[in-house]
């Protein structure tokens, strides 16, 4: 049977006076209201990272299940390939509960899934591997579950952290790299949260 293996906010106010020997004008006007102060994120980037790859160990066989080429997991051999988008949807929908990851991460997501179809669309395919979906897109690895754990075992070795934006970078030891490359993972605030909106590997 067929198995299945993705803003300084800086206002700067300057005030000059020509004065001679004439008294000193008093300013009338009302005091400028102060800015209000910045309300920091809650948690940090790194919480939010070891987070989703917490419920991703948890999640991943239910995801991987999921038929995103029904064709794929049918002994009928002679079906052409083509991709789900009913179960793409429900693979997004799935990554979303993680609580971890932005619309920007899951509509990248809808795109790789697309550039996978119109690839089958145009190489045919009715047997073997799904190229592009025999690996686990999302640690970009073919052990997802080693891999996953690898870096819950480990600790950040780049922490890089604006004010909106951030970057999680972990890398490995070359044994380690046997099961997956080293990693970045971007981060924005997204409603006073820090949200993964990107993984990628890095060389």
């Amino acid at each position: 049977m067929k198995q299945l293996q993705g803003p300084f906010l800086g206002a700067a106010l300057l005030l000059t006076a020509c004065s001679g020997p004439q008294e000193a004008k008093t300013d009338t006007r009302a005091p400028a209201s102060p800015s209000p102060p910045a309300v920091s994120p809650s948690g940090s980037p790194a919480a939010t990272v070891r987070a989703f790859l917490t419920w991703y160990l948890q999640h991943q066989a239910p995801l991987n299940s999921l038929p995103v080429v029904p064709a794929r997991m049918d002994e009928d051999t002679t079906q052409v390939y083509a991709v789900d988008f009913h179960a793409v949807e429900d693979y997004v929908r799935l990554l979303q509960s993680s609580g971890t990851v932005s619309p920007i991460y899951l509509q990248a997501h809808r795109r790789y899934f697309q550039q996978c179809a119109d690839s089958l669309r145009a190489h045919p395919q009715t047997d073997g591997f799904v190229n592009g979906l025999d690996y686990d897109h999302i640690l970009y690895t073919q052990a997802g579950d080693i891999q996953t754990q690898i870096v819950l075992r480990s600790q950040p070795t780049r922490v890089t952290v604006g004010a909106d934006t951030a970057q999680v970078v972990y890398r490995f030891t070359e044994q380690q790299m046997s099961e997956g490359p080293n990693l970045a993972f971007s981060l924005a605030v997204e409603q006073g949260r820090w949200m993964i909106t990107a993984v990628r590997p890095l060389e």
